[in-house]
This record gives C-alpha cells, sequence and structure tokens, in this order.
C-alpha cells in the first residue's frame, strides 16, 4: 500500500501505477502532498534541473515504538515525530546521493527463489509468508523492501545475519546475497562513445527512455580493446595474454 501512495503522489496516472505494481490498484480523486510528505522510510524530493538558487526540504516523520531504538521512548506502540533536513546549494549538473538506513543489526539483502512459477502466483504474498517464518515478529512489518515479480522470482529485505543462515537454508531460497552499489569499472568508456565527464545533462529528455543492448559478440581488432595511449603494463601486474588462431596479444 505505501508503494501505490507513492506512486500516486507522483500524479502518474492509474494505468502506469497499474503498469508498474500490476494489479487492480487506483489512486483516489484527489492526492495530496508530495512524496517527501509520505510517512516513509524513504525520503524522495526533486531539485529542478539546473537549478542554481539554493534548496531545502523538510522531510516530517512519525515513528512508533517495537524494540529499543535511539529516540526515547515510554511506553510499547508509543509514536514520536522527528524532522530531517536537507539543504544545498544549486545544482548545475545531475548529481546522486545515497543515505541508508541501519541499526546495526540487519543489513540489506537479496533473497532469490529462481525462475517465476507459471499459472496462478502471487510473489508478495509467498514472499511475505517465508519473511514470516525466518524474521522476527517484532520486526515483520519492516523487513520486507521490494518483492520482484517481472523477470524473476526475488525480494530484498533487512535481515540479521542469523536470519541470513535460516533463509539461506530454506528449501525454496536459491541464494540470499548482500545488496551491494557497483561502480562503474572503467575509465574509457565515456571517451569510446563521446561523452565528457562534465557533459550538460538533461532530465527532462532522458526520462522514460529504456535502453537496451544487443550482444553482437566481440572480436579482437574492436577498438574497445586498443591500447593506444597506454604505456607498458605496471610491474604489479600479474595477468597474461596468450594467442590463439588468427589473435595475437597487442601488448
Amino acid at each position: 500500500m505505501t508503494n501505490v501512495q507513492l506512486l500516486c503522489s507522483l500524479a502518474i496516472g492509474d494505468s502506469n501505477v497499474r503498469l508498474i505494481t500490476g494489479d487492480n490498484s487506483s489512486c483516489p480523486k484527489e492526492t495530496k502532498g508530495t512524496p517527501k510528505d509520505l510517512n516513509h522510510a524513504s525520503m524522495t524530493a526533486q531539485v529542478p534541473a539546473n537549478e542554481t538558487k539554493p534548496f531545502k526540504f523538510v522531510f516530517p516523520r512519525t515513528v512508533t515504538n517495537v524494540e529499543p531504538s535511539i529516540l526515547s521512548f515510554k511506553s510499547l506502540n508509543e509514536t514520536k515525530s522527528f524532522v530531517v533536513n536537507v539543504s544545498g546549494k544549486g545544482l548545475e549538473f545531475m548529481a546522486s546521493a545515497l543515505l541508508e538506513w541501519s541499526d546495526g543489526t540487519h543489513s540489506l539483502h537479496i533473497i532469490y527463489l529462481g525462475a517465476l512459477p507459471t499459472g496462478e502466483y502471487s510473489p508478495l504474498s509467498h514472499h511475505s509468508s517465508l519473511l514470516q517464518e525466518v524474521v522476527d515478529a517484532s520486526f515483520q512489518s519492516q523487513a520486507l523492501v521490494r518483492s520482484y515479480s517481472r523477470s524473476f522470482n526475488a525480494f530484498a529485505a533487512y535481515l540479521t545475519d542469523q536470519e541470513c543462515q535460516r533463509m539461506s537454508s530454506h528449501g525454496e531460497v536459491v541464494s540470499v546475497f548482500p545488496s551491494r552499489i557497483l561502480q562503474p569499472q572503467t575509465t574509457r568508456s565515456w571517451d569510446f562513445t563521446g561523452l565528457s565527464a562534465d557533459v550538460r545533462r538533461n532530465p527532462t529528455i532522458e526520462s522514460d527512455i529504456i535502453v537496451g543492448v544487443l550482444d553482437t559478440g566481440m572480436w579482437p581488432e574492436s577498438k574497445s580493446f586498443s591500447d593506444e595511449g597506454f604505456g607498458p603494463a605496471p610491474k604489479k601486474w600479474k595477468g597474461a595474454c596468450k594467442g590463439g588462431t588468427n589473435f595475437t596479444c597487442n601488448e
């Protein structure tokens, strides 16, 4: 339900909401507020592209005491409010930032279940039931982060180390691994594709674009493998190049 509220606050329309959720969800006629005003753990705000004026956002949140916390609670199910303020100078280019929640005990993991079953199947119900078997009852409502149901069968959830072990040993689970943000492992792709590091971005034009990759194979003569402009390999480099039929090393 919270995901539907977020989508509705973006005013993308019922048809697009249903396309994302995969069900018959709909938005109320009047959606008040913006994504940053929703009482979610995640906080979202949008800064206009190429905005040069300083900006400031206020994220009001209310939490319920279900277990010991940094906030000081006096009774079970007591609620308290807090505010997160975000401010900065104007942005002359696109920028991304990440603030990750952590209580020092739970960490985000991906639980992979393999291919999606055929026929009638509710991924969200199945994923929630698996969490109920493994996660402590006091944290179950907060554990599930995302349920994947399009190309593969998996879900993201906050788990303790012990819960990871129990989930990994479950008969329906293929693998459990930490959720990581991967950084580009290249230094030359931008030059090769003709994009400079400081190219001016236009989010309006870039949005709603699906990038498709066609794998047409690879060959040693491709310019992608050219070592033009590079000196000899560093002394600490321990790799090797072995030639083959109609293929020689370029070192």
